[in-house]
């Protein structure tokens, strides 16, 4: 099950996600995965409390992956805050980018926040992953990240990350790519080259 953008705001937002949560809790999946803007503001350990209230209802029982949004990167103790709470086996200190494998599947959680950018060690290391999969033969290849490579919603495409990204998705045949941020459900079918690209 793959979820994102819980932060909340007031108590509308705090109320959806009290009813996201229980409707997640009565799922019968293998791992949860979240994309991202888990809390509002990264640097407020209230925010920390108030989402380990709501996603303890399901992801204590059942595992679950994350990476963070850019709501996780504001404030000085952010990014700190998100380690000590989800203490991943992350690739690099300051980066919030990982991979791991389950029952035939390669799952690469990468960390495009700082500016929808992302550092040449994130790029070098994706690459390095993407190539170790392929050669494997992994049945399944999945790619998650917070913002949006493709959107018809409000906030703007990352086009530096489209431009880096898709291309590699399409060369390492990743098998699907998902996505948050943009508040809304979007499903994408992307054919890579037709267009000159």
């Amino acid at each position: 099950a793959v979820f994102g953008d819980m932060q909340s705001t007031n108590r509308l937002s705090a109320t959806g996600n009290r009813i996201m949560s229980d409707a997640l809790a009565r799922v019968d999946v293998d791992l949860f995965v979240q994309l991202g803007d888990l809390v509002e503001y990264g640097g407020n350990l209230n925010n920390w409390k108030s989402a380990a209230d709501y996603i303890g209802k399901f992801a204590a029982t059942t595992p679950i992956a994350l990476l963070p949004g850019n709501h996780e990167r504001y404030g000085d103790a952010a990014l700190e805050n998100y380690k000590t709470m989800f203490p991943m086996d992350f690739a690099a200190p300051n980066g919030g980018f990982y991979s791991f494998d389950t029952q035939g599947v390669h799952f690469i959680f990468i960390d495009a926040t700082l500016g929808m950018r992302m550092s040449a060690i994130q790029k070098n290391w994706i690459e390095e992953d993407l190539r170790i999969s392929k050669a494997r033969g992994d049945t399944w290849t999945f790619l998650f990240l917070h913002h949006t490579l493709l959107t018809t919603g409000s906030t703007p495409t990352a086009l530096e990350l489209q431009r880096w990204l898709i291309p590699r998705i399409d060369q390492y045949g990743v098998d699907a790519v998902f996505f948050g941020h943009d508040h809304q459900y979007e499903h994408w079918t992307y054919e890579y080259g037709w267009n000159g690209l």
